[in-house]
C-alpha cells in the first residue's frame, strides 16, 4: 500500500499581492519603449515528493520467512535426525538429502506451513505497529507541527529501525525547520533501505536544493526520473530547472510527461503555457491560457499571472482582457502599471494613461507611472504632457539616469535645447559613461546641426555599449544628414549584423536600395521591416512607392490608406494616396487628397515646420 502525504508544496508561486518587497528585483524587461513587466513573475517551486512508501509489509514479511525457515529447519533435524551438519560443512544438499527417505519430507513441508500459521499473526502485530507509527507522524507533517513530527519519526523508529517511510518522514520534518544536513541523512539512510523508490530520491533533491546544492539536486531528480519515469513530482522539479536555465524545450517534454495540458492547477498551466512560448509553440501557450481562464473566475493573482506572460510574449490584447479581469477592489500598483503598458505597446494612449494615474495615486512616490506617462505622451507626439510626467518622475527618482535621458530626449523634441543641455550636464558629471546619457548628447547637439561634437557624443557611447542599436541608428541618420551615404550604409548594415531584425535599420537600407534603383534588394529589405514592424511609416510608404511604380495601384492604395490613419497630418501621404486613386481612376477621390495635402503644407508653411 502506498499512504500519500497531504502536504504539497505550490509548484507555481502567485502571491495575491502581486508586488511585494523590492519592487527592483521584480521588475522584468519587455521589448519596446514603452518599458518593464512589473509584479511577481512568481516562481516555480520545488516539489516534495511526500508519497510516502509503506515498505514495513515488505520488510517483515522477508524477516518472518527467515524466521520461518530457522524454526522449521532446526524442528525438522529435531524430529527426523537429519545430519544438518553435512550441509554445514559443505556437503551437497541433494546428497544429504538422499541419506533419509523421502517419507519426512511431507513431514517437513507441512512443519514449514504450521510455522507460517503461527509467525504470520505476529508480523501482522509487528506491521500494523509500524504502519500506526507512520500515520501518526504523517498526520503531524499534515498539520505543519514538524517538531513533534520530528520526535514521533525517532520515537518509531525505535522499534521500526527499518523502516524507510519513517526515515523519509524524518528527513521531511528536519526539511521544514531548515536542518538540511539532517534531514539529508534520513533520506540516505531511506534509501539506504529501498534504493528502488523514487519518492525518496526527489525528496533528497527538494533538500539538497533548498540548501543551495543545485548540482547534487538535479543529479537526485534525475535519479528519481530514471526509476519511474511517470513520477509527476520529479517531471515538474526538472522542468522547474529546465525552466529557469532557459531550457524551453526540455522543460515542455517534461510538463508534456507530468500532464500539465490537461491539468486543472492554474499554477502548473502557467509554468506550461511559459514552456510553450520559449519553445515557439504560441499557439499550444495561448490554448494553455485558454484553459487557465476556465479556472480562474475572480482570482486576482492568476489573472495578473496571466496578463504578465501574455504581455512578455507580445500578446497585449490578450494581457489587456486579463489585467481587466481583474475585480477592481483587487486591483493594486502592479495591476494598473501592467494594464497601462499593455495599453501603450497597443497605441491606445487615453487608456494607458488613465491606468498610469490610477498607479500613480496608488504609490505617489514611485517614479514609474510618471515615466511610462512621460513615454506614452511622447510617442503620441504630446510634448507638452510628456516634459511634464518625466519632469515628475526625475523628481521621485533624479539619481535615474534612465529618468533623465528620456527627459533630455522630449526636452530635445519640444525644442527647449538651453533645458535639455542643464540637465545632461548635471546628469553626466555624476555618470559621465553612461550610454543613454551620451546618446542624448548627440542627439541634442545633431538637433542644434552641431553636426561633428554629435558625431562624437554617439560615438564616444558605442564605446560604452557598443551594440546599443538606437544610438548607432542615430549615427547612420546623421551621416544620412550630412550626405555621407557610404558612412550611413556601414553603420545600418553594422546594426543588422548585431540584430538582423532591426526594423529601423532594415526600413532605411531598403530605402537606400529603392534610391539607387535596386528593387528587388529594397523589396527584401522593407519587407523584413514591416514583418518586425507592420506600422513602420518609413517602410510602408517606400513599398507604397514601388508598388504605384510598378503599377499595383490598389495594393499601393491599401498601404497609403493606412498610412493616412496612422499619421492623419502628414501631406506626403495624403499626396501619394492622391496618385494611387488617380490611377485606379477614382477622380474625385484623389483630387480630396491633393486638396488636403495642400492644406497641410500651408499649415506647416505658417508654422515654420
Amino acid at each position: 500500500m502506498k499512504a500519500r502525504d497531504a502536504r504539497r508544496l505550490p509548484f507555481l508561486n502567485m502571491t495575491k499581492g502581486l508586488f511585494r518587497g523590492d519592487p527592483d528585483r521584480q521588475k522584468i524587461k519587455n521589448e519596446g519603449r514603452s518599458g518593464k513587466v512589473y509584479g511577481n513573475k512568481g516562481s516555480l517551486d520545488i516539489l516534495p515528493d511526500h508519497e510516502s512508501v509503506n515498505m514495513a509489509e515488505f520488510a517483515h514479511f522477508k524477516a518472518t520467512m527467515c524466521r520461518l525457515a530457522r524454526f522449521s529447519w532446526r524442528l525438522c533435524v529435531r524430529k527426523c535426525h537429519w545430519r544438518l551438519d553435512s550441509v554445514l560443512r559443505g556437503a551437497p544438499f541433494g546428497l544429504a538429502a538422499r541419506r533419509y527417505p523421502k517419507r519426512f519430507w511431507p513431514v517437513a513441508a507441512a512443519l514449514v506451513w504450521i510455522g507460517l500459521l503461527l509467525v504470520r499473526p505476529v508480523s501482522a502485530v509487528i506491521d500494523q505497529g509500524c504502519a500506526a507509527q507512520v500515520a501518526r507522524v504523517q498526520a503531524l507533517t499534515a498539520r505543519g507541527l514538524f517538531s513533534q513530527a520530528q520526535a514521533a519519526s525517532l520515537a518509531g523508529l525505535d522499534s521500526c529501525p527499518q523502516n524507510p517511510q519513517l526515515y523519509d518522514l524524518l528527513g521531511i520534518a528536519y526539511d521544514e525547520q531548515g536542518q538540511y544536513p539532517q534531514a539529508r541523512a534520513a533520506y540516505q539512510k531511506a534509501i539506504a533501505l529501498s534504493p528502488q523508490t523514487a519518492a525518496f530520491h526527489n525528496n533528497l533533491a527538494v533538500s539538497y536544493y533548498r540548501a543551495g546544492e543545485q548540482a547534487k539536486a538535479i543529479a537526485e531528480f534525475r535519479t528519481a526520473f530514471q526509476l519511474d519515469p511517470h513520477n509527476q513530482f520529479a517531471a515538474l522539479n526538472l522542468a522547474k530547472y529546465e525552466l529557469d536555465q532557459r531550457h524551453y524545450r526540455q522543460a515542455l517534454r517534461y510538463f508534456q510527461i507530468a500532464g500539465a495540458a490537461g491539468s486543472h492547477d492554474p499554477a502548473l498551466l502557467l509554468g506550461f503555457a511559459e514552456a510553450c512560448w520559449g519553445a515557439g509553440d504560441s499557439q499550444a501557450g495561448l490554448q494553455a491560457i485558454t484553459s487557465l481562464d476556465q479556472l480562474a473566475g475572480a482570482d486576482a493573482s492568476v489573472h495578473f499571472s496571466a496578463g504578465r506572460l501574455l504581455a512578455e510574449h507580445g500578446q497585449y490584447v490578450a494581457a489587456v482582457k486579463e489585467f481587466e479581469s481583474i475585480p477592481a477592489t483587487d486591483r493594486d500598483f502592479a495591476t494598473y502599471q501592467n494594464l497601462g503598458l499593455a495599453y501603450s505597446h497597443l497605441g491606445r494612449f487615453e487608456e494607458a494613461k488613465t491606468a498610469f494615474q490610477a498607479a500613480a495615486r496608488l504609490d505617489p512616490s514611485n517614479p514609474e507611472p510618471c515615466l511610462q506617462l512621460g513615454r506614452s505622451a511622447a510617442v503620441a507626439g504630446q510634448l507638452t504632457d510628456a516634459v511634464y510626467w518625466l519632469t515628475q518622475a526625475q523628481t521621485r527618482a533624479p539619481q535615474r539616469t534612465d529618468i533623465a535621458s528620456d527627459l533630455a530626449q522630449a526636452l530635445v523634441q519640444a525644442r527647449q535645447f538651453d533645458r535639455a543641455q542643464e540637465l545632461l550636464s548635471q546628469a553626466l558629471q555624476s555618470a559621465p559613461h553612461d550610454p543613454a546619457l551620451l546618446k542624448s548628447e548627440g542627439d541634442l547637439n545633431a538637433a542644434q546641426h552641431r553636426d561633428e561634437p554629435a558625431i562624437g557624443a554617439y560615438r564616444q557611447s558605442l564605446t560604452y555599449a557598443p551594440r546599443r542599436a538606437d544610438t548607432r541608428v542615430a549615427l547612420a541618420k546623421l551621416y544620412q544628414q550630412m550626405n555621407r551615404q557610404p558612412e550611413a550604409k556601414a553603420e545600418f548594415e553594422q546594426v543588422l549584423r548585431a540584430s538582423p531584425d532591426d526594423p529601423e535599420a532594415n526600413a532605411a537600407l531598403g530605402r537606400m536600395a529603392l534610391k539607387a534603383g535596386e528593387i528587388p534588394t529594397a523589396l527584401t529589405f522593407l519587407k523584413k521591416a514591416l514583418d518586425k514592424d507592420p506600422d513602420s511609416l518609413d517602410a510602408s510608404e517606400d513599398l507604397a512607392t514601388i508598388e504605384l511604380r510598378q503599377g499595383s495601384a490598389p495594393r499601393a492604395e491599401a498601404i497609403l490608406g493606412k498610412l493616412v490613419r496612422l499619421d492623419p497630418d502628414n501631406p506626403r501621404f495624403h499626396y501619394l494616396l492622391g496618385q494611387a486613386l488617380s490611377k485606379e481612376g477614382k477622380k474625385g477621390d484623389a483630387q480630396r487628397e491633393f486638396n488636403r495635402s495642400q492644406e497641410l503644407m500651408t499649415e506647416r508653411a505658417k508654422t515654420g515646420q
